[in-house]
């Protein structure tokens, strides 16, 4: 037999072999990270189906802006409403894919297995929240986290439903463990005439049913400094090697022009802010403590190629987050150094994600 004819006869076979293998749904190669993002963003999805089905449960409906029945979308006015939100933005966040985008940042961040992560909630983004403890859990990250109760309009500003009511059920389905150590009040309006119930009243109330204690609120350094001494004292003497900040709690960011400006993303820089009244973020990233703000979280999306306001959400594992491998940066002088109270951290430069928006 001609050699020739052999050696097609073998490429021919070896075509249609893998022609049969694409079709019957052979993986193709993925990213270091990619199993990670998808385990991530299938548990926050998973807690979305919790969080709706206790709703459900309490007799709670979900508004109709919540298109894609995620759950974790509020009601537009409530006792609880700090603070203006936009509901493009609400429902942005409300793809559970999102935690993809927090392992990604992690990883970035030079987060490794057994850190601990201090973690800054609100009411806002209760979605953002969930991803968040979503990618940490499936990272092995120890979270350290100060919540506050407040929202903005379309977030967990349900009084039956509050944040701190949404951890609570999640850890008692067995989700993950992380659970507030301290919250705030978050800027609750004192405004008992506007509603049959007083807002105070009602926040303090949520604070007691899921035995989370007050955290001291006041001036702006005052509160800033329990925050610090709270988070060190709850690490057990561990470094912070992240901090995490979702939506735009002002003791966390701060009075300054600094940190109110601040795109979303991650952030390297030594100090944010050196104005009076700096927030935890500032504070933070003057130690050498990495930043993860999320907020304007329509542009940080574009970034990572997932949607705007999609409806119906697009499939857990599409978009260029879950396409490109993970982005480990080497712990540093300040990886050492970020103990909070610490002295002289190490210097950084902007880098990652941060950058004009």
């Amino acid at each position: 037999m001609d050699r020739r004819l052999v050696v097609a006869g073998v490429l021919a076979g070896l075509a249609v072999g893998l022609v049969y293998g694409l079709d019957a749904g052979w993986p193709a190669r993925r990213p270091g990270d990619w199993a990670e993002k998808v385990t991530a963003s299938r548990l926050t999805a998973e807690a979305f189906g919790v969080i709706r089905a206790a709703k459900a449960a309490r007799g709670i409906h979900l508004p109709a802006e919540d298109v894609n029945r995620t759950g974790v979308i509020g009601p537009a006015v409530s006792p609880l409403v700090s603070s203006v939100g936009h509901l493009g933005a609400k429902r942005t966040a409300a793809n559970p894919s999102f935690a993809a985008v927090l392992v990604e940042l992690f990883h970035e961040a030079g987060a490794r297995r057994g850190d601990a992560v201090a973690l800054a909630f609100s009411g806002s983004f209760p979605s953002l929240n969930i991803a968040t403890l979503a990618a940490a859990h499936v990272l092995g990250l120890r979270p350290v986290l100060i919540s506050s109760l407040g929202a903005s309009n379309y977030g967990a500003a349900d009084p039956e439903m509050t944040w701190l009511d949404m951890e609570t059920v999640l850890r008692d389905r067995g989700l993950w463990a992380s659970r507030s150590f301290r919250a705030g009040l978050g800027g609750i309006p004192q405004v008992p005439q506007v509603f049959d119930r007083d807002p105070r009243e009602l926040a303090l109330a949520a604070l007691a049913r899921n035995g989370v204690p007050l955290i001291e609120e006041g001036a702006i350094e005052a509160a800033v400094a329990a925050r610090l001494a709270a988070y060190a004292e709850a690490a057990g003497g561990a470094p912070i090697r992240v901090f995490v900040n979702v939506g735009g709690a002002a003791v966390n960011l701060g009075e300054g022009p600094v940190a109110a400006r601040m795109p979303g993303g991650l952030h390297l820089l030594s100090a944010l802010d050196v104005h009076r009244g700096r927030g935890v973020v500032s504070r933070m990233a003057e130690r050498g403590i990495p930043v993860i703000h999320l907020l304007s979280v329509e542009r940080l999306v574009r970034r990572y190629g997932l949607p705007v306001d999609p409806s119906p959400l697009p499939p857990i594992g599409e978009g260029v987050v879950f396409e490109r491998g993970p982005l480990h940066r080497p712990r540093g002088r300040s990886r050492q150094n970020g103990r909070i109270g610490s002295g002289e951290a190490g210097r950084h430069q902007p880098t990652g994600m941060n950058g004009v928006e």
